[in-house]
Protein backbone atom coordinates (compact mmCIF):
# COMPACT_ATOMS: atom_id res chain seq x y z
CA UNK A 1 0.00 0.00 0.00
CA UNK A 2 2.84 2.36 0.87
CA UNK A 3 4.51 1.57 -2.45
CA UNK A 4 1.33 2.50 -4.37
CA UNK A 5 1.04 5.78 -2.49
CA UNK A 6 4.70 6.50 -3.20
CA UNK A 7 4.23 5.84 -6.93
CA UNK A 8 1.15 8.05 -7.07
CA UNK A 9 2.99 10.81 -5.21
CA UNK A 10 5.98 10.64 -7.57
CA UNK A 11 3.68 10.67 -10.59
CA UNK A 12 1.93 13.73 -9.23
CA UNK A 13 5.29 15.40 -8.62
CA UNK A 14 6.56 14.65 -12.10
CA UNK A 15 3.41 16.05 -13.66
CA UNK A 16 3.28 19.22 -11.61
CA UNK A 17 7.03 19.93 -11.54
CA UNK A 18 7.80 19.41 -15.17
CA UNK A 19 8.10 22.44 -17.30
CA UNK A 20 5.38 23.22 -19.76
CA UNK A 21 7.62 22.23 -22.66
CA UNK A 22 8.48 18.80 -21.22
CA UNK A 23 4.85 18.10 -20.47
CA UNK A 24 3.87 19.16 -23.97
CA UNK A 25 6.53 16.88 -25.49
CA UNK A 26 5.38 13.95 -23.38
CA UNK A 27 1.78 14.43 -24.43
CA UNK A 28 2.85 14.80 -28.08
CA UNK A 29 4.77 11.50 -28.04
CA UNK A 30 1.91 9.78 -26.26
CA UNK A 31 -0.56 11.06 -28.89
CA UNK A 32 1.82 10.04 -31.70
CA UNK A 33 2.18 6.51 -30.28
CA UNK A 34 -1.57 6.11 -29.95
CA UNK A 35 -2.09 7.30 -33.54
CA UNK A 36 0.49 4.80 -34.82
CA UNK A 37 -1.22 1.98 -32.96
CA UNK A 38 -4.57 3.07 -34.36
CA UNK A 39 -3.22 3.19 -37.94
CA UNK A 40 -1.64 -0.23 -37.53
CA UNK A 41 -4.87 -1.72 -36.20
CA UNK A 42 -6.99 -0.12 -38.97
CA UNK A 43 -4.65 -1.30 -41.74
CA UNK A 44 -4.73 -4.86 -40.37
CA UNK A 45 -8.53 -4.88 -40.16
CA UNK A 46 -8.84 -3.43 -43.70
CA UNK A 47 -6.44 -6.01 -45.13
CA UNK A 48 -8.39 -8.81 -43.44
CA UNK A 49 -11.67 -7.46 -44.82
CA UNK A 50 -10.27 -7.13 -48.35
CA UNK A 51 -8.83 -10.64 -48.14
CA UNK A 52 -12.25 -12.01 -47.13
CA UNK A 53 -13.86 -10.16 -50.06
CA UNK A 54 -11.32 -11.60 -52.48
CA UNK A 55 -11.95 -15.10 -51.17
CA UNK A 56 -15.72 -14.74 -51.51
CA UNK A 57 -15.37 -13.23 -55.03
CA UNK A 58 -12.98 -15.94 -56.20
CA UNK A 59 -15.43 -18.76 -55.50
CA UNK A 60 -16.78 -20.16 -58.77
CA UNK A 61 -20.44 -19.51 -59.44
CA UNK A 62 -22.54 -22.16 -61.09
CA UNK A 63 -24.46 -21.40 -64.26
CA UNK A 64 -27.81 -21.92 -62.54
CA UNK A 65 -26.77 -19.42 -59.86
CA UNK A 66 -25.90 -16.83 -62.51
CA UNK A 67 -29.23 -17.38 -64.29
CA UNK A 68 -31.14 -17.19 -61.02
CA UNK A 69 -29.49 -13.89 -60.03
CA UNK A 70 -30.08 -12.47 -63.51
CA UNK A 71 -33.79 -13.37 -63.51
CA UNK A 72 -34.76 -12.38 -59.97
CA UNK A 73 -37.25 -9.52 -59.95
CA UNK A 74 -37.72 -7.56 -56.74
CA UNK A 75 -41.28 -6.40 -56.10
CA UNK A 76 -42.44 -3.62 -53.79
CA UNK A 77 -46.01 -3.64 -52.54
CA UNK A 78 -47.47 -0.25 -51.64
CA UNK A 79 -51.15 0.49 -50.99
CA UNK A 80 -52.33 -2.87 -52.41
CA UNK A 81 -50.32 -2.28 -55.62
CA UNK A 82 -47.19 -4.07 -56.77
CA UNK A 83 -44.28 -2.20 -58.36
CA UNK A 84 -41.23 -3.69 -60.09
CA UNK A 85 -38.59 -2.97 -62.71
CA UNK A 86 -38.18 -5.31 -65.66
CA UNK A 87 -36.16 -4.65 -68.83
CA UNK A 88 -35.44 -1.08 -67.64
CA UNK A 89 -39.15 -0.28 -67.44
CA UNK A 90 -41.22 0.41 -64.33
CA UNK A 91 -44.33 -1.76 -64.03
CA UNK A 92 -47.32 -1.80 -61.70
CA UNK A 93 -50.18 -4.14 -61.06
CA UNK A 94 -52.90 -4.76 -58.54
CA UNK A 95 -52.96 -7.42 -55.85
CA UNK A 96 -55.77 -9.99 -56.19
CA UNK A 97 -56.34 -12.45 -53.31
CA UNK A 98 -52.78 -11.90 -52.09
CA UNK A 99 -51.21 -12.56 -55.52
CA UNK A 100 -49.76 -10.12 -58.03
CA UNK A 101 -52.04 -9.77 -61.06
CA UNK A 102 -49.30 -10.07 -63.68
CA UNK A 103 -51.79 -10.29 -66.55
CA UNK A 104 -53.10 -6.82 -65.71
CA UNK A 105 -49.62 -5.28 -65.37
CA UNK A 106 -49.16 -1.82 -66.85
CA UNK A 107 -46.00 0.06 -67.70
CA UNK A 108 -45.72 3.34 -65.79
CA UNK A 109 -45.22 6.49 -67.86
CA UNK A 110 -43.18 8.79 -65.61
CA UNK A 111 -43.94 11.84 -67.78
CA UNK A 112 -47.65 11.67 -66.99
CA UNK A 113 -47.20 11.52 -63.18
CA UNK A 114 -47.68 14.37 -60.74
CA UNK A 115 -44.75 15.46 -58.56
CA UNK A 116 -46.14 13.60 -55.54
CA UNK A 117 -46.58 10.39 -57.53
CA UNK A 118 -43.13 10.75 -59.05
CA UNK A 119 -41.57 11.21 -55.60
CA UNK A 120 -43.34 8.08 -54.37
CA UNK A 121 -42.15 6.18 -57.44
CA UNK A 122 -38.53 7.27 -56.89
CA UNK A 123 -38.70 6.17 -53.25
CA UNK A 124 -39.98 2.77 -54.34
CA UNK A 125 -37.20 2.52 -56.93
CA UNK A 126 -34.58 3.34 -54.28
CA UNK A 127 -35.93 0.59 -52.04
CA UNK A 128 -35.96 -1.91 -54.88
CA UNK A 129 -32.33 -1.16 -55.73
CA UNK A 130 -31.07 -1.46 -52.16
Amino acid sequence: MNRLISIIYRLWQSITWKSQLNLSKTLYYLNYSLNQLSKHYNSKSESLASQENLESDSQPTSQIEKIRKKNIIKVAIVDNRAFWVQNNKFWTSGIVDGYIDDTGAKEIDAHSLSNKELDMLLEILDELNS
